[in-house]
């Protein structure tokens, strides 16, 4: 984990985990390329999802992440990339 974020593998586990909880299947089931609409998960779910995502991570996520990035692996990917200044929108500011 660099500057106490978590890295993409560690956000992907995360996800799996929480996918397979919000849908009733096994972790083993969910392969991180396929979408996770794919595995049932809806507008609502996905709402959840992305408010546990903003507690687990300590900060906001846009509302339509999950969209512009449907599988766990392109989703963790970019959260992992992303700064806590990038996700709240104040750009490289201080």
């Amino acid at each position: 984990m660099s500057e106490g974020f978590p890295e993409a593998e560690e956000i992907a586990r995360w996800l799996r985990a929480q996918l397979a909880r919000q849908m009733k299947i096994s972790e083993a089931a969910i392969e991180p390329t396929r979408p996770m609409a794919y595995y049932g998960l809806d507008s609502m779910a996905g709402l959840t999802l992305v408010v546990e995502l903003e507690s687990y991570l300590g900060r906001p996520i846009e509302e339509t992440v999950l969209w512009d990035h449907p599988t766990i692996e392109s989703l963790s990917r970019y959260l992992a990339s992303e700064t806590p200044r990038e996700a709240t929108g104040t750009g490289g500011e201080k």
